[in-house]
């Protein structure tokens, strides 16, 4: 199932880019397994045959990272420091 609102042609793109590097960085590898688990909700052994070319050592270690980052229950509430501002006000 792939979630169609979140498909954006020029991400497409940038994904495509990475998945046909040969040696792409950790932040790279990252970044498109997070890619086809949240939008095109693929399972392991898919994203694993896709990316077959890339060592699948660091493939797996990857994924679980990831897995375990999404199986993580988030917070009910988010809290705020009063202390620190929430924008530089150097930007102002």
């Amino acid at each position: 199932m792939v979630k169609e609102e979140l498909i954006n042609p020029e991400i497409e793109k940038e994904m495509e880019e990475i998945k046909n590097k040969t040696h792409p960085t950790a932040l790279e590898k990252v970044k498109l397994i997070r890619y086809y688990i949240n939008v095109y909700e693929h399972p392991e052994d898919k994203i694993l045959e896709i990316l077959k070319h890339w060592n699948p050592d660091e493939v797996k270690e990857h994924l679980m990272g990831i897995l375990k980052e999404n199986s993580k229950v988030p917070p009910k509430r988010y809290y705020v420091s009063l202390k620190e501002p929430l924008e530089d006000s150097k930007l102002r």
